[in-house]
């Protein structure tokens, strides 16, 4: 992890000594742009997030999911693998970051990022206790619906 943040900054210090200040919408991945059932069988994607990860990426938005995901358990056959998922959906992604169990707050904040989606109600709780600059879209996990934060979006103009 410390490795990875390391490596963040680096790219933030190298935006900012170009003039350049990237703009970063993040994602997490479960229950926001896919969905489960209430026995962690996938049940879909969701499309309506997926619509906007891909209106900020037109837009010009470095777009990063960012999940609590375990990386060794990616080719897990019960799961949804994230690098298929982009691949087979045609989504473009900067990145895709597995925080191996850890609150999102720290990754989110050296990635830069303006506005994370999660359904997560104990990230939801860690980003606005650590990093309150970082807007949420509130994802209720049992809809795939925003419950809360749709404002954020149209204040990015999106």
């Amino acid at each position: 992890m410390l490795k990875e943040n390391m490596i963040f900054e680096k790219w933030r210090e190298y935006l900012q000594e170009q003039g350049e200040e990237a703009k970063v919408v993040t994602f997490d991945f479960d229950d926001t742009l896919i969905r489960y059932d209430s026995e962690w069988e996938y049940v879909g994607d969701n499309d309506n997030i997926i619509d906007y990860f891909k209106r900020f990426h037109n837009a010009g938005y470095k777009v990063f999911i960012v999940t609590s995901r375990r990386q060794k358990f990616e080719e897990s056959p019960d799961r949804v693998n994230v690098a298929k998922f982009l691949e087979e959906r045609g989504l473009s992604a900067a990145g895709a970051i597995f925080t191996e169990g850890q609150d999102k707050a720290r990754t989110l904040d050296s990635l830069g990022s303006l506005l994370h989606f999660d359904d997560d109600e104990f990230e939801w709780a860690a980003i606005e206790q650590n990093t309150p600059h970082i807007k949420i879209v509130k994802i209720d996990y049992k809809t795939g619906q925003i419950i809360d934060g749709a404002q954020h979006i149209e204040e990015m103009g999106i």
